[in-house]
């Protein structure tokens, strides 16, 4: 009698206690033979997870989607600079001469002005934005360097 009272309690609990372990990776693969699978992963388990309509949280620095962003700066641009900076509405940037794109970033990641820099001295004007930390990216096809703007 004992054991059948244990089989009917672990039919009923069972589906609900029997979840495997979520497992945030940072890389793993997965080999198949005729005789055998193996599947591995490096990773931290996953222990606690709270949502909402408009927010996914799992506890430390775990989430479904990262978006990397970095500043490269070439040794072939270090004549380019910028001044002033902190400036108010009118900045020139520095360099040698050649053909430039440029692109002004906002904190949040959007583009706020973008456009070439031809001459040794081009001044650009940010009157129409409000007062902030900014983003300039100077690049070619072979260099790239960044600068942190703050204009007040």
């Amino acid at each position: 009698m004992k054991p059948k009272l244990l089989l009917i309690a672990w039919i009923v609990i069972a589906p609900f206690n029997m979840e495997a372990q979520e497992v945030v990776t940072s890389t793993g693969d997965f080999f198949e033979s005729t005789d055998v699978q193996v599947s591995w992963t490096i990773g931290e388990l996953m222990t606690a997870t709270f949502e909402t309509a408009s927010v996914h949280l799992t506890q430390g620095e775990q989430q479904s989607s990262f978006n990397y962003s970095s500043i490269v700066e070439s040794k072939d641009m270090t004549d380019v600079s910028i001044y002033p900076n902190p400036f108010q509405d009118v900045f020139t940037v520095n360099s040698n001469g050649e053909q430039y794109q440029f692109a002004i970033y906002a904190a949040t990641g959007q583009t706020v002005l973008a456009g070439e820099i031809g001459s040794a001295q081009t001044q650009l004007t940010l009157s129409e934005i409000a007062d902030g930390i900014y983003y300039l990216r100077i690049y070619s096809d072979s260099s790239e360097k960044s600068f942190k703007l703050i204009k007040h």
